[in-house]
């Protein structure tokens, strides 16, 4: 499964992602943080200190990184 962090879609493949309005090369090559527990996209809620944290988009589970 692929998914636009633009608008939040998700996609089948990434042929149809690059079907997506909002697909780009920028976006592609984003960084997608991988959720410790089920391996999905995480999206990125904010920094607090020195911790990133990030929300799945699969399971809801909630982590963080150290920067």
């Amino acid at each position: 499964m692929e998914y636009c962090p633009n608008c939040s879609t998700t996609f089948p493949s990434i042929e149809s992602f690059d079907a997506h309005p909002c697909a780009s090369a920028e976006i592609e090559e984003a960084e997608v943080v991988a959720c410790p527990v089920c391996g999905g996209p995480g999206v990125e809620l904010g920094t607090l200190g020195n911790r990133q944290h990030f929300r799945c988009r699969n399971c809801g589970m909630d982590f963080s990184r150290s920067i």
